[in-house]
């Protein structure tokens, strides 16, 4: 199964570019799925929370991502209560993947009433 990480939708049609052989997708709604994302094969966060729970882990356990592109699975783990070590080689992806880990971090600190740290100058 494929989804559309545009809308979190399963995909109906898929088609193969003529002139660039990449393998286009799209969901009902007609988005393209490679339009306006960070990362080429970014995942929807929802999809990567459905994976990790269908893992049954016990509860603060640590999640590893070999290939992290933009955070998703990272995102994620972090909003499920999970630890979660990434290993990304392209510099881009690792700064997008950095962002939204922490986004999501503060989110999930900020969900009880904690006002987190602020980073002290370098």
């Amino acid at each position: 199964m494929i989804c559309c990480f545009e809308c979190g939708k399963r995909v109906h049609d898929a088609k193969i570019d003529s002139d660039t052989n990449n393998i286009v997708i799209e969901c009902r709604r007609g988005q393209l799925v490679r339009e306006g994302k960070c990362h080429p094969t970014q995942k929807p966060v929802p999809l990567m929370q459905w994976c990790i729970e269908q893992a049954r882990l016990r509860p603060n356990a640590r999640i590893l991502d070999p290939f992290t592109g933009s955070g998703s699975t990272g995102v994620a783990a972090i909003r499920m209560g999970c630890r979660f070590v990434g290993i990304e080689r392209n510099s881009q992806h690792f700064d997008t993947a950095v962002g939204r880990i922490e986004a999501a971090c503060a989110e999930r600190v900020a969900s009880f009433g904690i006002k987190p740290a602020r980073r002290p100058n370098s």
